[in-house]
């Protein structure tokens, strides 16, 4: 027998992109490939839709207008620090930078990618992380 997933056992991703086409793509694909994602152009709308509802993941670009990425997960390491934070750039930043600019960030993908590996990176860090309660 074959069980198929309802929306309280997909895990729910917000995606951050300021790239409506980026944004569109990602969310698009994370929905087909099990999850229950949700994207947003910007950071204030984020920590909106973050208040709102109960995410697993937050993924989003480093580069956008205020606030920026670094701010943006500061400020949900503040305010959810359950959130597995994924930070995505084409920008190069190493984990000691990370935790330099003190973010709390729980990983970085870097820009681009193949699709495949972002689905691997995020089925990674939901399987090392406890799950959020409700």
């Amino acid at each position: 027998m074959t069980s198929v997933a309802t929306g309280e056992d997909k895990p729910r991703i917000l995606v951050v992109d300021d790239d409506p086409n980026q944004l569109r793509a990602l969310v698009i694909g994370l929905n087909l490939e099990g999850f229950e994602a949700v994207g947003v152009t910007d950071g204030g709308s984020a920590l909106e839709m973050l208040a709102q509802d109960n995410f697993r993941v937050a993924l989003f670009d480093l580069m956008m207008p205020s606030p920026n990425g670094l701010q943006l997960a500061r400020q949900i390491r503040s305010t959810h620090p359950r959130v597995i934070t994924i930070l995505m750039s084409a920008y190069q930043l190493s984990a000691t930078q990370l935790n330099k600019a003190d973010v709390g960030v729980v990983g970085f993908i870097p820009k681009p990618s193949r699709f495949e590996d972002i689905v691997a990176f995020i089925h990674d860090k939901l399987r090392n992380q406890e799950p959020v309660a409700g």
